[in-house]
């Protein structure tokens, strides 16, 4: 399986695309490798890998890489890099937080998920008033949005009632 992926970023590699260019194809080559096996996770078989709202955090990132490809240029090291971050930090903070053994300490980094989503949703909002993009393109990542930012408000609220 490692062998097929590698063989097809070599393939897809072009000197004259951007980086950000090639990281969107590795992403979709991913995509479509998990979609056509039963991998879901890269190297650990972590339980939390298997959670929804981890589901959902890799499905925003997935996407606010595919939406911020389409802003124009000059947004290339403001914005589309700040959704970008935001959006890693959303799915990188929730898996570090599954590690954690302490509630207050899994808690705190489930927060910062959060409140990138939250940072995400507000970014979206300046791009759409900016017409970078438009609502029928806004509606996956928006789903996206929605479902992380409910299941880790639930997580959150179950580990602060306990």
């Amino acid at each position: 399986m490692g062998v097929t992926i590698i063989r097809k970023i070599k393939y897809i590699y072009n000197p004259s695309k951007s980086k950000n260019e090639i990281i969107i194809h590795i992403l979709q080559i991913q995509l479509i490798h998990n979609s056509n096996s039963q991998l879901t996770t890269m190297f650990l078989q972590l339980a939390h890998t298997k959670l929804n709202v981890y589901q959902f955090s890799q499905a925003l990132a997935l996407e606010c890489y595919k939406i911020t490809h389409q802003f124009p240029t000059e947004e290339k090291f403001a914005m589309v890099q700040q959704i970008r971050r935001a959006a890693l930090s959303v799915h990188l903070n929730l898996a570090e937080g599954c590690s954690r053994k302490s509630k207050v300490e899994r808690n705190r980094y489930f927060e910062i998920s959060r409140g990138s989503v939250i940072e995400i949703d507000a970014a979206l909002d300046i791009a759409y008033k900016l017409s970078y993009t438009n609502m029928e393109q806004l509606k996956p990542i928006g789903d996206a949005i929605v479902n992380t930012f409910k299941l880790l408000s639930g997580i959150i609220k179950r580990d602060t009632d306990n």
